[in-house]
C-alpha cells in the first residue's frame, strides 16, 4: 500500500476462502494519503472525533476509530517539536502576549492548564507565531522559562512587549529583557473594570475612565486618574487599586507617537489568533489531552498564518518611529 512517498507492507489475515476483507482499507485499495488529508482538514476545523469518523464514513463508505484518527493526527507531534525549537530572528520590535484557559484531561481527570502565545512583528512589519506552551499554572516561573526558551532559539533583543496583566508576566520579562517596554493592554483593563461596575454606574463609570487613557500625555492621565479615584473610590475600591498599581505600564503608549500608539495599546492582534483556537476546540466533553490541545493549536496557527501575508498598515512609517524612539537598537538586528 502507498501513503505519499512511502510504501507500507500490510500483514493480512489469511483464511480458506479469502473472505478477509479490512473495512477501512478496501480490497483493491492502495492509497491512503487521500483519506488522511482529509482527516487533517476536518480535525483542523475543530472537528471531534466522532463527527471525524461520521464524515469518513459518508464520503469514503469506511469506518474509522477515534484511535486511528488519533495515530493520524500524532504524525504531527515530531513536526510541532521541530517548529518550536527552530531558530528565530536576534530582534524584534513587537511581541503581542496573551495566556488562555483550558480544562484538559490528565490521568483520567479534567485540570486546568495554561496556553501561552505569543505573537511577533518582525522587522519587515509581518506577523510571526514565534510559539505556544502549555503550562499546569500562569507563574512568573513559567513565564522566564518561556522568555529563557526564546534566547535560546536566538532572540537577544524586544522593542516593545504587549500584553494582557498576566500573572508574573512583567517580573519575568525585566528578568530576560530588561530594555524591553511593557505595555498592559489597555482595552482588558478597561473591560475588568467594567464588569465589576453595577449596571446603574456603568454609563458614567465608563465615561470617565476614558479621561485616563484618552488623556494628551501620561501625566494627565495621572491628573485624571487621580480625579477618578476621588469620585469612585469608595465605590470600587479594587477598581481603582487596579489603576493605579498598574498605571505606568498601561500609559507606556504615552511616549510613543500616533501610528506605534494604535498597534500597542491593546493586544486585539492576538486575541483574533485566540479566538481561532477557542472556536476549534469546542468538542463535546472537554479536550481529551495536552497532544490533543497542541496538534489543534498547531493546526489552527498553521492556518491562521497562510493569510498573514500583508504588511502592518502604516509600517514604513511605524518602522521610523521605532529607530528614533529607540536609538541604537537596531544596528545589531540579524534575520533568520
Amino acid at each position: 500500500m502507498n501513503y505519499n512517498s512511502y510504501n507500507i507492507r500490510l500483514k493480512i489475515p489469511r483464511d480458506r476462502n479469502a473472505s478477509f476483507e479490512n473495512k477501512f482499507i478496501g480490497k483493491y485499495e492502495t492509497n491512503l494519503s487521500d483519506i488522511e488529508e482529509q482527516v487533517f482538514s476536518l480535525f483542523a476545523s475543530g472537528m471531534s472525533y466522532e463527527n471525524i469518523t461520521n464524515t469518513t464514513k459518508n464520503i469514503y463508505k469506511k469506518e474509522v476509530s477515534n484511535g486511528w484518527i488519533s495515530s493520524v493526527t500524532n504524525k504531527l507531534l515530531p513536526e510541532i517539536e521541530k517548529w518550536k525549537s527552530q531558530k528565530i530572528d536576534n530582534s524584534y520590535p513587537i511581541l503581542y502576549i496573551d495566556g488562555m484557559f483550558f480544562n484538559v484531561k490528565e490521568n483520567g481527570v479534567f485540570v486546568r492548564k495554561s496556553l501561552y502565545l505569543i505573537l511577533a512583528i518582525d522587522w519587515q512589519g509581518n506577523k510571526k507565531v514565534l510559539g505556544f506552551w502549555i503550562k499546569n499554572t500562569e507563574s512568573a516561573s513559567n513565564w522566564l522559562d518561556v522568555f529563557s526558551e526564546l534566547k535560546t532559539r536566538g532572540l537577544q533583543d524586544v522593542l516593545i512587549i504587549s500584553c494582557d496583566n498576566l500573572s508574573g508576566i512583567s517580573q519575568a520579562i525585566e528578568a530576560v529583557f530588561p530594555q524591553t517596554d511593557i505595555q498592559k493592554c489597555v482595552v482588558h483593563q478597561i473591560r475588568n473594570s467594567l464588569s465589576k461596575v453595577s449596571y446603574k454606574h456603568k454609563k458614567e463609570f465608563a465615561w470617565d475612565m476614558k479621561s485616563i487613557y484618552q488623556a494628551i500625555n501620561q501625566e494627565s492621565a495621572m491628573q485624571n486618574l487621580d480625579k477618578f479615584a476621588e469620585k469612585w473610590g469608595q465605590k470600587y475600591p479594587s477598581i481603582i487599586k487596579s489603576w493605579y498599581a498598574n498605571f505606568v505600564e498601561l500609559t507606556t503608549f504615552f511616549k510613543y507617537p500616533y501610528e506605534l500608539r494604535q498597534i500597542i495599546y491593546t493586544t486585539n492582534s492576538i486575541e483574533s489568533v485566540n479566538r481561532l483556537i477557542r472556536k476549534n476546540t469546542k468538542t463535546k466533553g472537554g479536550i481529551q489531552s495536552v497532544n490533543y490541545l497542541s496538534k489543534i493549536t498547531y493546526l489552527t496557527l498553521q492556518n491562521a498564518s497562510i493569510k498573514w501575508k500583508r504588511q502592518l498598515r502604516n509600517w514604513d512609517t511605524i518602522k521610523k518611529q521605532l529607530e528614533i524612539v529607540f536609538p541604537n537598537r537596531l544596528n545589531n538586528v540579524k534575520l533568520n
